[in-house]
Order: C-alpha cells, then structure tokens, then sequence
C-alpha cells in the first residue's frame, strides 16, 4: 500500500461579506439644518463610544424621515450598542431608508434576508435588496451580488453575473472581489480560464494585505500557473497569510518546510506551522501532522499520535486522512489490526474518488482482508484510480487483465496498463511490461500501445 504526503491547496474564499458598521455618506440628504447639526452631532457620540446618546439622536433624525439616521439606528439596533439588539427593529429601520432608495441600508435590508435575522430568511428578497444597491455602485453590495449568482441563492446560478458583479466591485478595489473574480479566472468559471488574470486579480487583493487572497497567490507561485513557478516568492506570499492566522496558508507554508522548497528543510518548522493550522482545527494540517508522527520527522516517532490526528481529519470527511487511517488499521499501528476498519476507511476515502484509497481497496477485495474476497470488486476499485492515472492501480488493474481475475482475460489490455504503469515511474510495472512483451507478435505489440493511447487520453480528460 502507498501512501504520499498531502497538502491541500488553499481554496479561493468566497463569502458572503457580513453587515457593515456605521456609514456615513459624504453627502447628507438633511430635512433642515437642525437635523443635519443633530445628525453630526451623533456621530460624534458614536465615535466617542457613547452609543446611548448617539441611538437617542440617531432616532430623533430617523423619526422625520432622515435616510442616513434610519440606517445607522438600524446597525446601533443590529449591533445592540446604546440600545437593546433586536434585529427586527434593525429590519424595521432599514427598510424605511431603504424604500427611500438609500444603497447602504438596502444592503443591509439584504444582508438581514440572507441571514434570517429580523425577517424570515429569503434569498430571493435578499438578491432583491442587494441589486438595488449593487446598481447604485455600492460594491459590497456588488461584491454580494456576484455571491449569490455563484452560489445560485435567490437566482439561477450564473458563473457570468458572478464574474460581471465581482468585476464591477473589484475595480473600486474591493479585496475580497478582487480575489473572488482571481478565483474565477483560475478555475475557469463564467469567464475562460486564464491563470495571469488569476493572478493579476489575487496580487491586487494580495497587495491590500488580504491573507486569503495572500495565500492563494503561494498557491499561484507554487504551481506555476499565471506567474513563474517560484518556491520562495510562495513561501513570502504564505508567510504573509499564516502570520495573519490564515490556516490554508500556515499548512502549506509547512508543507513547504517539510519538503525543503523555497526554504531549508526544517521538519520542526513544518511541524510548528502544522500546529497553528491544528490548532483552528484544519484537517489537511491534522493529516500532515499525524503524518509526521508516524515517520518521526520533526517529532518523537508516535503511531497512536499518528493515529489521533488521522482521526481527528478523518472524522472532518478528509479522505487522505481516512485513507492513512484506514493504513494504520491494516498495519496494527498505534490501534489494535483490524481489517474491517482498515476498509471502511478505505472505503469512505474511496468514495470520495481519492486514487490511492480506492487501490488500497481494490487490495483488500483481492486479498479478503476486512470484505470477503471479490474480484469483481476489485476491478472496479483498481479501475477509478487507474483512470486517474494512479501508477499502482494501474499496474494492479494489468495483473487482473492478464489473469483474467474478475476480468476477462485480456492481455493486449494489461499490456496497455503495465506501460502506462510504467510511464509514472513504477518498476515492477516494467518488469511486467518486459514478461508480457516477450509473448506479444509485433501485431498485438502495435494493437497494445493503441489501447495505452487510448486509456492515456481518458486519464488526462479526468485530471
């Protein structure tokens, strides 16, 4: 069984951007002077803090209809700051301004249906709400709007109106848009994918020193997509986020450090990194930590720690950490063997369609370890990671093709497989390859590396 250290890539955040504090707009809509003075007279108690003064002046402005007085007495009720909190009270208020066509509390009218705070939750009303606002260029408001269209709350989802509103925000320079619409580039979603406006969107947000879209730029960095590959300007951009706390980013700043790219290898560094991310329970750095217990690098060799951080990871739905459970359960390590175990977590990671789980499956039906025996089984398992080009399943499928185990036998096929096998560096593959050449005419040879062809161009179409 094989089993690879793992590191999850930092997944670009969108999210929806929560109620905004006081706002107070450069021009004042004042139904007379004495309102416009009581008005700045309230934001001057609610800069000191006084929020009691500043509800009771807010009130007397927002009872002669003053829009800017309705919506902050609306966020004073939604915060429960100089009164007591009562966000149907904060709907109340909202929607007074709101009706007067005023942007922010319109989307603040929609932040309160997005949350079912005050009002029944609606998405619908949501969207409603926070397009008036977005069309009047609020770009929080803009910034939603492309949230709900992605998410497809309130409206049909469309990864176009997503892109068009996020676009809109992140040209004022909203952060979270900017990086939102990087994301969008990078995985090709209602625009075409282009990683250099990936990122260039996610260095805009970077730059404003947003750590998500810090960390999604290491990523960048890290693989090569849209920059130079860089495993030093990865290891700045995630030092940046993980110093901020981002858990993404202090995983695979770590991950970095463990395996010595960009910086030294440092398995206590990766260790400490591993650590911060563990400690706001983020399963990849869980799985990378029991990783290093179970090989004792950076930590006293511990298999029942291994175990421990495996569990805490698997029980999240992380499939590496199910599958290195399951592995722990097979071998007897730091738990009592069991093989029923060691396939049901295989079998949890293998359903999540992780390659290496569903080989070590396959494995198990072959050798009757915790299922009964069935090759049939094990075909199909062996199968979905072959297709992904998983080395060890392919070589594993060619054995039962040439054996005809759970399979008709078919030796062109495990022909096939054995070099493709070979192809991603495993060598009892080539061995294999070598003995079955040696019975193949120069026909079946040719025949052999079509078929190879042919499963290679179903495995690159599933990466």
């Amino acid at each position: 069984m094989s089993r690879r250290p793992f590191r999850l890539l930092a997944v670009f955040a969108i999210a929806l951007v929560l109620a905004l504090p006081l706002s107070l707009p450069l021009t004042l809509e004042a139904r007379g002077q004495s309102a416009e003075e009581i008005f700045q007279q309230a934001v001057k108690f609610y800069e000191k803090k006084d929020y009691t003064k500043a509800a009771s002046l807010f009130r007397q402005v927002a009872e002669q209809g003053y829009v800017a007085a309705q919506n902050n007495l609306g966020a004073l009720y939604g915060e429960g700051k100089g009164i007591k909190q009562d966000y149907k009270q904060a709907a109340e208020w909202y929607r007074k301004a709101a009706e007067q066509g005023y942007a922010l509390a319109q989307y603040n009218l929609g932040w309160l249906y997005a949350e079912g705070k005050g009002v029944k939750q609606d998405y619908r009303q949501a969207t409603e709400w926070t397009r008036k606002a977005a069309e009047q260029g609020f770009s929080v408001a803009q910034q939603n709007l492309g949230w709900l269209y992605e998410q497809g709350k309130g409206v049909k989802q469309d990864y176009r109106q997503a892109a068009e509103w996020y676009r809109k925000a992140a040209e004022q320079g909203l952060v979270l848009s900017q990086n939102n619409l990087g994301g969008l580039y990078k995985f090709g979603k209602g625009v075409k994918q282009d990683y250099r406006q990936a990122a260039e969107w996610t260095r805009k947000a970077a730059e404003q020193g947003d750590a998500n879209a810090q960390s999604n730029l290491g990523v960048l960095y890290e693989q090569g997509k849209g920059v130079k590959q860089d495993y030093k300007q990865a290891v700045e951009w995630y030092r940046k986020a993980a110093e901020q706390g981002n858990a993404d980013a202090q995983s695979n700043l770590g991950w970095l450090y463990e395996e010595g790219k960009g910086v030294k290898q440092d398995y206590k560094q990766a260790t400490e990194w591993y650590r911060k991310a563990v400690e706001q329970g983020y399963a990849a750095a869980q799985d990378n930590l029991g990783a290093l217990y179970e090989s004792g690098k950076g930590v006293k060799q511990d298999y029942r720690q291994a175990e421990k951080w495996y569990r805490k990871a698997a029980k999240q739905g992380f499939a590496v950490a199910q599958d290195n459970l399951g592995a722990l359960y097979e071998s007897g390590k730091g738990v009592k063997q069991d093989y029923k175990q060691a396939a049901e977590w295989y079998r949890k990671a293998a359903e999540q369609g992780y390659a290496v789980a569903q080989n070590n499956l396959g494995t198990m039906y072959v050798e009757g370890k915790g299922v009964l025996e069935d090759y049939q089984k094990a075909t199909e398992w062996y199968r979905k990671a072959a297709e992904q080009g998983h080395a060890f399943a392919l070589h594993n499928l060619a054995v039962l093709h040439k054996f005809g185990k759970g399979v008709k036998k078919d030796p062109l096929t495990a022909y096939a497989l054995y070099l493709l096998s070979a192809k991603e560096g495993y060598e009892p593959a080539r061995e294999g390859t070598d003995r079955l050449k040696k019975t193949l005419t120069a026909e079946q040879i040719i025949a052999g590396q079509k078929i190879a062809r042919e499963w290679q161009q179903r495995i690159e179409a599933n990466k």
